[in-house]
């Protein structure tokens, strides 16, 4: 296999939900001190774009106290049917601004895409366009957890970016050819959940009983990294680089593990299959788990 290193990749995205709010099976937030060196070690290594949203608690506060420079960043809103309203649109967005201490955003995406569907979207879509052309946010798109929805928004809107989860054990936007279909309109995307809130990574959730089912997976997974010298780190996110994927948004729970992923080796020519038959979603998808 033919390695190089994965801090030359300038297309990772530094997500921050635990900046402000307890996130994972572990349900991890970060103290501000940490947060700034988080930071702080990814300026260093070309990552300067941030994906940030209004309900992460003070992820957008603290992402603003950050002094040393001015990252992009994308956040997510969940518009709701009062934003038909320009002016409570824009008050909604400059929420946003002011807390980021920025004049602009990369992007806004639809936290919540639900409110597309209803008679409202149109309207709301068309306050956001106004604000783009003022300059505010470069970019709409959306965050979606159902692929199923992908034709109807991206032929009903002018999409610009989807963010959507992908990793090897979770392949709807290959299976789907989503991948294919979202290349040719020209959309952005953005995959989330890569590691799968480190189940990819962690022996210990392996043993959870939640994931008793799918445990013969991750073993075997870890044995094929064993056997090839890879760490999990290094064969999640050069599984997702190997199939042409741009965007990548990862979360850390600390300094120490964003140094790990900077410090992985891509490896060029990587090959995995995942032998599944028809496993349920509720093992991949994070918004349907149910874990105490």
């Amino acid at each position: 296999m033919k390695f190089s290193s994965l801090c030359k990749k300038k297309n990772l995205i530094l997500g921050t939900v635990n900046f402000g709010i307890r996130y994972g099976i572990d349900k991890i937030i970060l103290k501000e001190k940490e947060v700034n060196k988080v930071l702080s070690l990814a300026l260093k290594n070309n990552i300067s774009l941030l994906d940030t949203a209004q309900s992460y608690g003070d992820s957008e506060t603290r992402i603003g106290k950050y002094k040393k420079a001015k990252f992009k960043v994308i956040s997510k809103i969940n518009f709701q049917k009062k934003h038909c309203n320009y002016l409570e649109l824009k008050k909604t967005v400059n929420r946003s601004l002011k807390k980021l201490k920025t004049h602009n955003l990369e992007a806004i995406l639809f936290h919540d895409t639900r409110i597309l569907f209803s008679k409202n979207g149109k309207k709301i879509f068309e306050n956001l366009l106004k604000l783009k052309k003022d300059n505010l946010f470069k970019k709409i798109g959306v965050s979606i957890y159902d692929f199923k929805q992908i034709k109807f928004l991206t032929q009903n809107y002018k999409i610009n970016i989807v963010q959507c989860p992908f990793n090897i054990i979770d392949q709807r936007l290959l299976e789907g050819r989503w991948f294919q279909y979202l290349k040719k309109k020209r959309i952005e995307i953005h995959v989330r959940s890569v590691f799968l809130q480190g189940v990819l990574l962690k022996n210990k959730y392996n043993s959870r009983k939640y994931f008793k089912e799918i445990s013969y997976l991750i073993e075997n997974w870890r044995l094929f990294l064993k056997k090839n010298k890879i760490s999990p780190i290094e064969g999640a996110l050069s599984y997702i680089f190997q199939k042409n994927i741009k965007n990548v948004i990862i979360g850390v729970e600390n300094t120490k593990e964003l140094k790990n992923i900077l410090e992985s080796r891509y490896i060029k020519n990587f090959i995995y299959k995942f032998e599944k038959n028809k496993l349920a979603e509720r093992f991949y998808n994070p918004s349907l788990w149910k874990i105490k």
